[in-house]
């Protein structure tokens, strides 16, 4: 199988080299950068290196921030190898080690979907795991077990970041669903749609550089991101018919609203304007 590495990038002009070098060292693999609302230099510094790509694609929209869910699908949608290799850009690929793992997991496994490199784990209900599994890297404060570099098991859920798509999951299955728009529990979704048509999804560990610095973020922003991720979760959990966490009405409405209303401001920004995504 061949692969395509794909990077939504959001100001974080501090790692671009970073990003850059590590595609690089790999020699030729293809490569989509996608720079989602940036405002700042991140684009300039990426074309002052972007010789040392070859393969590459890059393109820049024109200043409206699309978050992770629309901007994964952007992605999905532009690359023609076999597998995208969906990174976080704190990520920064040190060796071809990742490849080499999800090579073996689908050679083993003729069914093998989706598969995770930061999270996986098992769940009861909505907000509650078991049997929770990551690479040592991961901040999550849950696992039970840090597998070691080259282990991989198997899990129905898996969380992005990076996140292996095969072209036949796209292709029986489609792409993230933008109704959990702009981020949280999608990959939940898109993992439980790829068990479901019959996939064998898995978590796996491989040598990755995090930098943790990364710089200018989302984060600056008025972004109501635990109201989003409560509202997302009843979605998920209504979609799915699984049991839910108990909430007030009040919390729950509140958190409905505020999601909408970002839904809603993306809405009236695209009766706005055409959003377009420029090639670089």
């Amino acid at each position: 199988m061949n692969y395509t590495v794909g990077y939504t990038v959001f100001n974080k002009e501090n790692l671009i080299e970073k990003l850059v070098e590590g595609v690089a060292r790999l020699g030729g693999l293809p490569s989509i950068f996608l720079f989602d609302g940036c405002t700042d230099r991140s684009v300039d510094i990426f074309l002052k290196h972007r010789e040392q790509l070859k393969n590459c694609k890059a393109f820049v929209n024109d200043g409206y921030d699309r978050f992770e869910t629309c901007s994964n699908n952007f992605i999905l949608k532009q690359f023609d190898t076999d597998c995208c290799m969906l990174m976080q850009d704190d990520l920064i690929l040190t060796s071809g080690e990742i490849f080499q793992v999800a090579e073996e997991i689908y050679s083993n496994d003729l069914s093998a979907g989706l598969i995770g490199f930061k999270d996986g784990y098992e769940m009861d209900i909505v907000n509650q795991y078991k049997d929770f599994v990551s690479a040592p890297w991961s901040t999550s404060k849950n696992r039970n077990k840090a597998l070691k570099s080259g282990e991989y098991c198997n899990r129905t859920y898996v969380n992005r970041g990076p996140l292996c798509v095969p072209r036949k999951v796209i292709s029986s299955i489609g792409y993230f669903d933008e109704a959990f728009y702009p981020l949280f529990w999608d990959d939940n979704d898109y993992s439980m749609r790829s068990a479901v048509a019959g996939f064998n999804n898995y978590v796996a560990y491989s040598e990755i550089e995090t930098d943790l610095a990364w710089g200018a973020t989302r984060g600056v922003s008025k972004i109501p991101y635990k109201d989003i991720y409560l509202a997302n979760q009843y979605r998920f959990g209504n979609k799915w018919k699984m049991s839910l966490p108990k909430v007030s009405r009040y919390r729950l409405l509140k958190a409905v609203l505020r999601s909408k209303g970002m839904k809603f401001r993306k809405w009236i920004e695209e009766q706005k304007r055409e959003i377009s995504f420029q090639e670089i």
